[in-house]
């Protein structure tokens, strides 16, 4: 069954487009490949694949974002981080934080830095202790 964030998210808020979207997630993505300092092949691999294939996103638009990222700020994390949590069902929720703990684990381990950041998108998305961990560390 193919995951449509956006055909679910455009339902309950007219506010932000697809693209708008996209971005947000790209950028929580890639914050997770950078967030030790060093962006691993096979996390890069990961987020391509899945902004391409769970997310819809344009492959050369990945490719773009990649080339030219910056880590994200704390307070660009926090916003990010409500806009989703106050436009997304709690089911979509807790699939970015699997997506997001997915990529943390790609190169075989997630490092502290990619723990805490976990750690603090799940509070800031709004899902609780039991949620996540019964529903997003079980990859």
């Amino acid at each position: 069954m193919a995951f449509n964030l956006f055909k679910n998210f455009l339902k309950k808020s007219p506010v932000l487009s697809e693209s708008e979207l996209q971005n947000m997630i790209s950028d929580l993505l890639l914050e997770m490949v950078w967030i030790d300092g060093d962006a691993h092949e096979k996390e890069i691999k990961h987020v391509v694949h899945l902004l391409a294939m769970r997310y819809d996103t344009d492959g050369e638009i990945v490719r773009r974002k990649i080339d030219g990222f910056k880590n994200v700020t704390q307070n660009d994390i926090e916003q990010l981080a409500r806009q989703l949590r106050d436009n997304l069902p709690a089911r979509d929720r807790v699939l970015l934080l699997h997506d997001l703990w997915a990529i943390a684990k790609a190169n075989g381990v997630a490092d502290s830095y990619e723990q805490k950041l976990f750690h603090r998108v799940a509070v800031l998305l709004g899902i609780t202790e039991n949620e996540f961990l019964e529903k997003c560390i079980k990859i």
